[in-house]
């Protein structure tokens, strides 16, 4: 646009060009979002008569606008580029989705221009800072924070979750699994399952349990060159028989001699105390020796209030098999719930180990490949 009022202003294409060719040729890579504002906005487009949703197309047809113009500019400069587009109109522009860009195991980090001035329903300005900054530097290679470590023993935690199909005829399975404390952690998608007719929730055969955990843990060895001596896996459904059996077994072919399986679930009550706030968060309250309820989310003593708006459910936690003690399972998942480092809050509901899991699903019913293990990067903790 430069000094235009309208259109594209060739000399400032130019100038953009040789800028982002010199960086490249600093060894960065560089992605540009490009807007389509200086042709047309699709939001205004509404206040002329247009349908909201052709309008919001224009101003989609009009940011590839931009960008055929700006990579042209940059082809002149002797830049290599590449045009990608959210919706699909090759052989203008190639085909881009989150899901495909995971194929490259390149970390993305995603935000829009209204983070600049954030209006009242998004996070306060200092808030998007520190999320913003802590997801890029993890996404460069640094580690913002860990697990404190309480043992010698390596401890290898996995969540297990399902999600169905675009067409909705399938079930499959998705794994999110963190390595260690420090987070290093891999994708893989299972095979498709079925529904149990009888408590109408999603299970692995025994052989699909086998398999799956064994690429698993085959993925961890070819991390960090060593088993863990304990594993953890949560799982966002109640453990069949055979699941159970298959996990075990690939426990004892690979010499782990502890292993717990845990099944996390939401909760439709609440619990009250004689105060102005919920229950403290960590408060567990157990029913029996297998099952528990813990409030992840509740009053924290340390800021004198309870950070949330609504009042908070506790998790169910469901032990199928354990070596460690409940309350050691129940401090696990709580400090898992600090982990989410594309988010920095320090008490989501659910451990990272579901809920990137469940995140990880809704992106892989996009993916079509055959290879299950969709990359290997600190995937548990961030945007994938």
């Amino acid at each position: 646009m430069g000094e235009q009022k309208y259109g594209i202003d060739t000399r400032c294409l130019e100038s953009y060009a040789r800028q982002i060719h010199e960086i490249a040729e600093m060894g960065i890579q560089i992605g540009i979002v490009i807007g389509g504002g200086n042709i047309f906005r699709g939001l205004s487009g509404t206040n002329k008569g247009f349908d909201r949703v052709k309008g919001d197309s224009m101003g989609m047809l009009a940011t590839v606008i931009n960008s055929l113009a700006l990579s042209s500019a940059l082809d002149n400069e002797g830049c290599k580029n590449k045009v990608l587009t959210a919706i699909r109109m090759e052989p203008i522009g190639e085909f881009y989705s989150k899901a495909k860009a995971m194929e490259y195991n390149i970390p993305i980090q995603i935000f829009r221009d209204r983070i600049a001035k954030p209006s009242s329903e998004m996070q306060d300005e200092a808030s998007i800072a520190w999320n913003f900054y802590t997801a890029l530097y993890y996404k460069a290679g640094g580690i913002p924070w860990s697990l404190k470590k309480e043992s010698s023993n390596i401890t290898c935690f996995a969540g297990i979750s399902f999600y169905r199909t675009r067409d909705k005829k399938t079930i499959q399975t998705s794994v999110a699994q963190i390595f260690n404390e420090h987070g290093n952690g891999v994708i893989l998608r299972g095979t498709p399952v079925k529904e149990d007719k009888k408590d109408r929730q999603p299970h692995l055969t025994e052989v699909q349990a086998y398999n799956l955990l064994k690429e698993s843990l085959s993925e961890y060895y070819n991390a960090i060159k060593i088993f863990p001596q304990r594993l953890v896996i949560h799982k966002s459904s109640n453990y069949s028989e055979e699941e159970i059996d298959g996990f075990k077994r690939v426990a004892s072919d690979m010499n782990i001699n502890s292993i717990d399986l845990v099944t996390i679930m939401p909760t439709n009550f609440r619990l009250y105390r004689d105060n102005d706030y919920p229950p403290l968060r960590g408060t567990m309250f157990s029913l029996d020796k297998c099952r528990h309820f813990l409030y992840t989310r509740g009053y924290v003593e340390y800021y004198g209030t309870y950070p949330g708006k609504y009042i908070p459910n506790p998790i169910e936690v469901r032990l199928f098999s354990f070596d460690e003690s409940p309350e050691q399972i129940c401090k696990e998942i709580l400090s898992l719930t600090k982990m989410n480092w594309n988010n920095t809050q320090f008490d989501r509901k659910f451990p990272i180990t579901i809920e990137c899991s469940r995140n990880v699903g809704e992106i892989l019913k996009y993916v079509i490949l055959c290879n299950r293990s969709v990359g290997r990067e600190k995937s548990g903790f961030g945007n994938v």
